[in-house]
């Protein structure tokens, strides 16, 4: 691996500046308290004037200008030795330094080159001085001490040698996990959008700039919601309070058309209010899911076409019938006849009155009334409606007021536990259960209302339950899962008509082997609710 592994080399001149201004100010206090010195002074001063030199031409050249500067240094350190015959306590700390910078711009071999240098000049400049300047020669204890210093060289660059080495070894891991993180970070399919706790944008990538209409250069540092019109569930200043695993739905506007993103939070903010957030562009499918939805619509409104002819011509068949039949002079039983075509009309008339309660047409007569009461009122038609093969248990205990049409109410319960005991075996219970529930309590148990107080009606049996396949077709009209001739499958349709009439929810928990569980969610008239 290359050595070269810093990227940002601004610290190079702010490490020769370091030894600029130390020669400089070496050289000035030397000039002030030392003036007989002329040797030091113009020593210091020189390596000063090459420093800041090499300053200046680091701007461009930064690696060269270090090397020159450690030239100039390691000249300065083996003058003083040669003039000196001697070695500055200093020399063992400054030399380790400098190979040690040689290594880290250009590598192990530079360091080598430059601590190889560094022994061996320190020894010829020691006993080169001592010959050339005539002074003494060097006894066994400085001989001894000059070797110690060596050592001391080496053995402080081998040293930082390793520390240098773990570090490098660190940096790069740093460095390809940044990489990696970079490359995830771009090529995202999702967008990533990491903003402070006021919204402001500290980084997006590509794909969330793409989603949200911005550009990179406009969009840093600004607030969220000052460039994007959000529209639908979550305001933009929302966001910032999203909690992992939170998602929000949010429509903005584009071009002629409108995109709608997704956007969660991914992590728990951090100790300065960061959050990173996770657009997902859900254009496509909710576009799709509409089509389907639109689709499966025209194809209930066709089955609905479709079933209200077949009823209707059967029982415009008997009219006809039956009134071919009175043309007759000779046929003498008119009363019989009159009466299947009463009774035929009277078919009709049912079948239209159950259309418009599914069309959500409202014939209801509203009424405060008594729900837990009526329930236990209508013990005996519900268990006639169970037809003596399950057993109708009630429950639910006080007063329950609901305003709602009763008649209704009573048509939706036997509709539930005709269906109930369908689809349960015999002996088996339907539970049919009245409770009163605070807002936030009924929300949790799936309605859809907004009322502070409801009343719900639960009707439970422990039949064979149904599948996700079947439980989305519930509420379709002339949709049924039992043999034919043997229902008109407007039993639910019809109680979700009646049940919108009367302002109120369904919710149906369900799964296979698990039974049924049908709720009817009313709001609680007023005036009740201090009763249990």
């Amino acid at each position: 691996m290359s050595v070269n592994l810093l990227s940002n080399l601004s610290w190079v001149r702010r490490a020769i500046a370091v030894g600029a201004a130390g020669f400089t100010l070496s050289s000035t206090l030397a000039a002030w308290l030392l003036p007989g010195r002329t040797i030091t002074i113009a020593e210091n001063g020189g390596a000063a004037i090459l420093l800041w030199a090499a300053f200046f031409w680091a701007a461009r050249q930064p690696r060269r200008a270090m090397l020159f500067g450690i030239a100039v240094v390691m000249s300065e350190l083996v003058a003083v030795v040669f003039r000196e015959g001697d070695v500055d306590p200093t020399i063992p700390l400054l030399f380790p330094v400098l190979a040690l910078t040689a290594g880290l711009l250009y590598g192990a071999r530079a360091t080598a080159t430059v601590a190889g240098l560094a022994i061996g000049a320190v020894a010829v400049a020691a006993l080169a001085g001592r010959r050339l300047l005539h002074l003494p020669a060097l006894v066994p204890a400085e001989v001894f001490d000059l070797a110690v210093v060596e050592l001391e060289i080496a053995g402080g660059v081998y040293f930082g040698w390793i520390v240098l080495s773990a570090y490098k070894e660190l940096l790069v891991e740093t460095e390809e996990s940044r990489q990696r993180y970079h490359q995830l970070f771009e090529h995202a399919p999702d967008g990533l959008v990491e903003v402070d706790g006021d919204t402001h944008i500290l980084e997006a990538n590509p794909a969330a700039l793409r989603m949200l209409g911005l550009s990179a250069a406009s969009s840093m540092g600004r607030r969220l919601q000052d460039m994007v019109q959000f529209s639908g569930s979550a305001p933009a200043q929302d966001l910032a309070r999203l909690q992992p695993g939170q998602l929000r739905t949010v429509d903005i506007g584009q071009g002629h058309g409108v995109r709608h993103l997704e956007i969660a939070a991914r992590a728990q903010p951090g100790p300065d209010g960061r959050l990173l957030l996770v657009v997902r562009d859900a254009t496509v499918r909710r576009t799709a899911e509409g089509r389907r939805e639109q689709t499966r619509r025209l194809e209930t409104v066709g089955r609905l076409a479709g079933g209200i002819a077949h009823d209707l011509n059967n029982m415009l068949t008997a009219v006809g019938g039956n009134a071919e039949l009175l043309k007759d002079p000779e046929v003498r039983d008119v009363p019989r006849l009159a009466e299947e075509i009463l009774a035929a009309q009277r078919r009709a008339a049912g079948l239209i009155r159950r259309l418009m309660s599914f069309a959500q047409h409202d014939f209801r007569q509203a009424e405060v009334f008594d729900l837990a009461a009526a329930v236990r009122d209508w013990r005996e038609p519900l268990q006639e409606q169970a037809t003596g093969k399950c057993r109708i248990e009630l429950g639910g205990d006080g007063r329950a007021l609901v305003e709602a049409d009763e008649m209704q109410i009573q048509r939706v319960l036997l509709n539930l536990v005709e269906n109930a005991r369908d689809a349960s075996s015999a002996g088996q219970v339907v539970e049919v259960l009245v409770r009163r529930m605070g807002g936030a309590e009924a929300a949790r148990s799936g309605s859809s209302l907004r009322a502070e107080r409801q009343v719900v009606i639960e009707v439970v049996d422990y039949g064979a339950g149904m599948g996700p396949e079947i439980k989305t077709r519930l509420f379709e009209p002339f949709f049924t899962t039992k043999p034919q001739g043997q229902a008109t499958g407007l039993g639910l349709a019809e109680v979700h008509g009646l049940v919108a009439q009367n302002r109120g929810a369904v919710e149906v928990k369900t799964a296979p082997g698990h039974g049924t569980t049908v709720r009817i969610f009313l709001p609680e008239a007023a005036g009740d609710k201090g009763l249990a």
